[in-house]
């Protein structure tokens, strides 16, 4: 019986020793989703709304040099950002038998657009431009560089969009 006890207060002990330890160790450990629960989503909404700016850019067979555009911006509930796109200063359609003569679609990181495309629905000149760009919060403009191809071929250039 005596030996018994012993084993017991062995046991006991062990256990006095461990569970703090392991207790520290759970209340240090986080899983994925917390992070993902308090991590503040950034605010986009301050880039909805008009804007209107130009387009340059050079092709093989045509040089675009201050070409008027306009685009409309819209945030999602869950932050994205996306848009409908106009071949004139105006927001009217110029160039396609639809309400708009493209749609846009970005990602936002900071003041950096790390992800841009505008998918060009001009009538028998449909198109696809990709690029990356800043966004100059006090000025309200957006600057993409870009690439893409349409009916005119491959296009390199530059877009500025200031907000209305």
């Amino acid at each position: 019986m005596i030996k018994n006890f012993k084993i017991i207060q062995k046991r006991n002990l062990l256990l006095v020793l461990i569970m703090p330890i392991l207790f520290l160790g759970m209340i240090g450990c986080k899983s994925d989703d917390d992070d993902i629960d308090q991590a503040p989503q950034e605010d986009l909404r301050y880039l909805r709304g008009n804007y209107v700016g130009t387009w340059n850019s050079v092709t093989p067979s045509k040089t675009y040099t201050d070409f008027g555009i306009s685009a409309r911006i819209q945030i999602s509930a869950t932050n994205e950002v996306t848009g409908t796109f106009f071949y004139t200063k105006n927001f009217s359609v110029c160039c396609s038998e639809g309400e708009n003569d493209g749609t846009l679609k970005m990602e936002v990181d900071g003041k950096r657009i790390t992800s841009f495309r505008l998918d060009d629905i001009q009538t028998d000149c449909i198109g696809v431009f990709t690029g990356t760009g800043t966004i100059n919060e006090s000025e309200d403009t957006l600057v993409i560089d870009f690439t893409g191809d349409d009916c005119k071929g491959d296009h390199v250039g530059q877009m500025i969009l200031v907000k209305q």
